[in-house]
């Protein structure tokens, strides 16, 4: 029997490198793959602590330092730069990043906005994620996930959209996050316009 890496999935928790410390996580049981829960009641507050639910994203208020995660990984050592070739509409990638050998981050660019998307193999990794069902927010193409925005405690106008799913038949988890401007709490961007751009992104492989 081999090991099993687990994590929870609460809008927010993300790549490795930014794991924040909690002291009481809820556990997450069960077998490799993705597994969807409710949420017990002693655990809410460790949900909601920083999140509000609106119509069609949570909210999340989280440290400045999460909002530089994409430049975080432009400038690791073992990040490749990739020579920019943007589409017609000034989509392309411009850097890969590999955590490990099952979890990639590929970096793009989107008419000058950085984006990234994490893929994450779980069946490779032995891993499994949990995801609350409150949260899921989202269908895209044939899977259900959780949208959400970050916003910076002390407020700025730079904000993060990001977009969690995974494939229930290959088991990969992926991450889309893409950088915005919020004022007054709102971004810029709508739900369908973080959906439209990511299906041109997937599309551009």
């Amino acid at each position: 029997m081999y090991p099993v890496k687990s994590i929870i999935i609460a809008g927010l928790f993300t790549s490795s490198a930014f794991a924040q410390p909690f002291a009481q996580i809820p556990q997450c049981d069960g077998g490799i793959g993705i597994k969807y829960t409710d949420i017990a009641d002693a655990d809410r507050d460790f949900y909601y602590a920083s999140t509000i639910k609106n119509d069609d994203y949570l909210s999340i208020g989280t440290e400045i330092e999460y909002m530089n995660i994409i430049n975080h990984f432009k400038n690791l050592q073992q990040t490749k730069t990739i020579d920019f070739h943007p589409n017609q509409e000034n989509i392309g990638k411009t850097h890969i990043m590999p955590e490990s050998a099952h979890r990639v981050n590929t970096i793009y660019s989107v008419n000058g906005v950085d984006a990234m998307l994490t893929r994450w193999s779980l069946r490779d990794d032995k891993a499994r994620i949990c995801v609350p069902k409150e949260f899921i927010n989202t269908k895209f193409r044939s899977s259900k996930g959780v949208l959400s925005i970050s916003m910076a405690i002390p407020s700025t106008t730079e904000c993060m959209w990001k977009f969690s799913w995974t494939t229930e038949v290959d088991m990969v988890h992926n991450e889309f996050y893409l950088k915005d401007q919020c004022y007054a709490g709102h971004p810029s961007k709508s739900k369908a316009d973080v959906l439209e751009i990511l299906e041109k992104i997937l599309n551009l492989d």
